[in-house]
């Protein structure tokens, strides 16, 4: 109610109120101001006066109650808020009643599944009647049975649909709530409809409670004399004539798929009317669940195998079933062969962002085809003409006389059967030896299809310069290993190549395979340079070594201090106890310990600290020679002057 006390703006939806149901917070917000602007009112809740509800998914409290409270209101999408706005800022004049124009099709974008309907003309719940009305309201009639389904229409609790469903959770429900949604113009509660809780007889009761507001059809839904069932049975008619034609015409066909049963999964409904025809006129079956006969689960090449359900992966687990996509088709109609190579299976990772440019050439027919797609799923982009904003060159090893002989490191790869692509032409064998000539001058790499096919495997990019799929590799590609090199990479100087180190020398033994394309298409491997190269990497790991060593000796030398910083010398507190006198009284003449008297009774005179004349020096130095010689005096200090005064203070 956020919206009560908001002040009201003139517009084309001046007295209009709207709320949402299923949006997305950000969403909202934009429509809330677009609604505003426009003289509308927007209210969180689902208020009594409301006129609007913007809907984003069918199965919410508030849907439900309007589709069976409240026939007063609208049903509309995000989108149709959003067209009118620019409308209305280009200066188009309109009204509320515009909306009338914009109510969301019943069945939008939803996937509906028939099981076991009758094909008999004349019944109510024909198949064909009950396909066309759901077409016709925007949904998606099929006859597979996916995770993605909403609802499945049947009139019998039985089959392999009708148990899957069951098992995931699907609404299975009656054809009756397809008639009866038509009328509503709203999708009504499975629950009523539900064919596991409900007799036929009672089927759909209480499902809506305003049938008597709701305005009245053209004609009667439930009447098989009306124009649209009239319409289904004539298509399905002629639907039926052209099936029994093609399989006449096609009955003396190839059978090249005969003997195979393919399920399906994760094609659009366009997609599985196409793979249909082509599996059936080939002599292959198709079915929408699993049964004994399934030889092959057929998914999209652009699915990775992680997203296929783990139901389904536990029947490839436990049954004699193989995975493929419909690469397999294309190659086994184009070599007119069945054709199980590593093109047909799926890859591990695809829908990728890598956003890079990459040219092919040499490749054609299904191959090039194939590569294009492999491009497209990886995220990047296939550009036709080649240009120096390339990041990549991908070429046919064939079409630039690299085969397994002359070769042997490129065709190393473990799905090497993709690198069998026979050359079109000459021509273009020329035209692939003058763009690798570009590519050099350019400094872009040039690789064979492994490396795009390994993308697909790891989900990352791996080492441009491995031997198994690089044919030139600029400068540029090789990694720094320190700062020197990568200020040398910087600065564009690299004169000293034992820098770079081992990792560098092994990627030169790379680099050598773009020497093996010649303009004759003859290839020579010089393994000479090979092991010149392997005594390199052995001395520059001695050199690397040394180094390491005379660096360890350096760091183990002793730190001298400096001299500039001369310690503080710090004595103790405690009187007698200090190393050095600290009187600064100049030179001092030390009493002679002759005498008789005790220093604790005054021996140390004034006269005893200053220098006498010559005839006692003489006599004094004599004296202190023997004192030393025969005993070390008892010294002590009189501290009961600091007692004394330490008890005044107290």
């Amino acid at each position: 109610m956020q919206a009560e006390n908001a002040p009201q703006l003139q517009g084309p939806f001046s007295g209009v109120k709207f709320s949402s149901t299923s949006i997305p917070s950000t969403i909202k917000k934009e429509l809330r101001t677009d609604i505003t602007s426009m003289g509308g009112i927007f209210f969180d809740d689902l208020m009594a006066d409301v006129n609007v509800l913007i809907v984003g998914d069918h199965d919410t409290e508030k849907y439900k109650f309007c589709a069976k409270r409240r026939c007063d209101i609208k049903f509309v999408k995000a989108e149709a808020i959003y067209t009118l706005f620019d409308k209305w800022k280009q200066g188009e004049d309109f009204d509320s009643s515009i909306l009338e124009q914009y109510i969301s099709p019943v069945f939008d974008r939803i996937s509906i599944c028939m099981s076991r309907l009758s094909n008999v003309e004349g019944e109510l719940f024909n198949k064909a009647y009950i396909s066309t009305l759901i077409k016709d309201n925007k949904g998606t009639p099929t006859e597979s049975l996916l995770m993605s389904t909403s609802f499945v229409v049947t009139t019998e609790k039985a089959g392999k649909r009708f148990e899957k469903a069951l098992e995931w959770g699907i609404p299975v429900v009656h054809p009756r709530w397809v008639l009866d949604s038509v009328r509503r113009g709203a999708i009504l509660e499975s629950t009523y409809y539900d064919i596991t809780k409900n007799d036929p007889s009672s089927m759909g009761e209480g499902s809506c409670i305003v049938w008597d507001q709701v305005p009245p059809e053209e004609f009667d839904l439930y009447d098989t004399s009306n124009p649209v069932y009239v319409k289904s049975q004539q298509a399905y008619r002629h639907s039926s004539i052209r099936q029994k034609y093609t399989t006449s015409v096609n009955s003396g066909a190839n059978n090249l798929l005969s003997g195979l049963c393919f399920l399906t999964y994760g094609f659009t409904e366009a997609q599985m009317a196409k793979l249909g025809e082509i599996i059936t006129q080939k002599g292959g079956n198709l079915v929408d669940s699993y049964e004994n006969a399934v030889t092959h689960l057929l998914i999209p090449s652009s699915m990775p195998f992680k997203a296929v359900p783990g139901r389904l992966k536990q029947l490839i687990g436990t049954h004699d079933m193989a995975v493929v996509n419909e690469w397999f088709l294309d190659r086994s109609l184009f070599y007119k062969q069945l054709k199980f190579d590593s093109w047909s299976i799926p890859r591990n990772f695809t829908n990728l962002d890598l956003k890079l440019k990459i040219s092919v050439s040499g490749f054609s027919g299904v191959e090039f085809f194939h590569v294009s797609k492999l491009i497209e799923v990886l995220g990047c982009e296939l550009v036709e003409v080649f240009q120096p904003d390339c990041n990549l060159l991908a070429v046919n090893l064939y079409s630039v006389g690299l085969n397994k002989s002359n070769s042997p490191k490129l065709f190393q790869y473990k799905y090497a059967d993709i690198l069998s692509c026979r050359p079109h032409s000459q021509t273009s064998n020329k035209s692939t030896k003058a763009k690798i000539n570009a590519a050099k001058k350019w400094g872009i790499p040039v690789i064979s299809l492994a490396y795009l096919w390994e993308i697909s495997e790891q989900g990352k990019l791996p080492n441009l310069l491995d031997y198994r799929w690089c044919i030139f590799g600029p400068r540029s590609s090789i990694p720094a290993h320190n700062f020197i090199e990568y200020a040398r990479g910087v600065n564009g100087k690299g004169k000293d190549e034992d820098a770079r180190g081992n990792d560098v020398k092994k990627n030169e033994i790379v680099r050598e395979n773009e020497d093996n394309v010649k303009e004759n298409g003859i290839v020579k491997e010089n393994e000479d340079n090979v092991k010149q190269n392997e005594d390199n990497i052995k001395e520059n790991e001695d050199n690397v070594k040394k180094n390491t060593t005379t660096a360890q000796n350096v760091e183990d030398t002793p730190r001298i201090p400096s001299p500039k910083k001369k310690t503080k010398r710090k004595w103790p507190r405690l009187v007698g106890t200090a190393l050095k006198s600290q009187l600064k009284l100049g030179p001092l003449a030390l009493p002679s310990f002759t005498s008789k008297k005790s220093l604790l009774q005054g021996a140390f005179s004034s006269t005893d600290l200053k220098d006498g004349g010559q005839e006692e020096k003489g006599q004094k130095e004599k004296d202190q020679k023997e004192a030393d010689e025969s005993q070390v005096p008892e010294i002590r200090y009189d501290i009961s002057p600091v007692r004394a005064k330490r008890r005044r203070r107290k």
